[in-house]
């Protein structure tokens, strides 16, 4: 059982994303007290787009790609999928009108892998990569 849970997520891991809920805030699950550290839940990409859409009508939405990766030093990480998981975020971003970050062609190689220089062991993102993470961002904050 185990096995299926865990494939049924992997299949849909491209339609989600992850929000923490905070030990304080107004949520409340019945018989539940959120941890203080928070709870972090999935969510639909698109439920969330919109969402925000629909409680900040004014706000300017901006969706970042996923980060390539070293492939050697990512565990089950490929970057096929990381793309494909890119384009299915791209359209979403079509669809509900925000503009898409397409942050992965800035930090890759001509490998189509994770810059060196940008990280600490091919997986999480080093100072150097945060630098020109700021950097891209900030041409859409113009």
């Amino acid at each position: 059982m185990k096995f299926k849970i865990e494939k049924h997520i992997l299949k849909k891991a491209e339609e989600l994303s992850f929000i923490t809920i905070k030990h304080d805030s107004e949520f409340k699950v019945e018989g539940y007290t959120i941890p203080k550290e928070g709870l972090q839940v999935p969510i639909k990409n698109e439920v969330l787009v919109k969402g925000i859409k629909e409680n900040r009508p004014y706000a300017k939405i901006y969706v970042e790609s996923i980060y390539p990766v070293e492939e050697e030093n990512a565990g089950k990480r490929k970057n096929k999928d990381i793309k494909e998981i890119n384009k299915n975020i791209e359209k979403m971003c079509k669809k509900e009108h925000v503009d898409y970050i397409d942050m992965y062609s800035k930090l890759k190689d001509g490998d189509d892998k994770l810059k060196e220089e940008y990280s600490k062991d091919g997986l999480h993102i080093s100072n150097k990569g945060y630098e020109e993470i700021t950097k891209v961002i900030k041409t859409y904050l113009k």
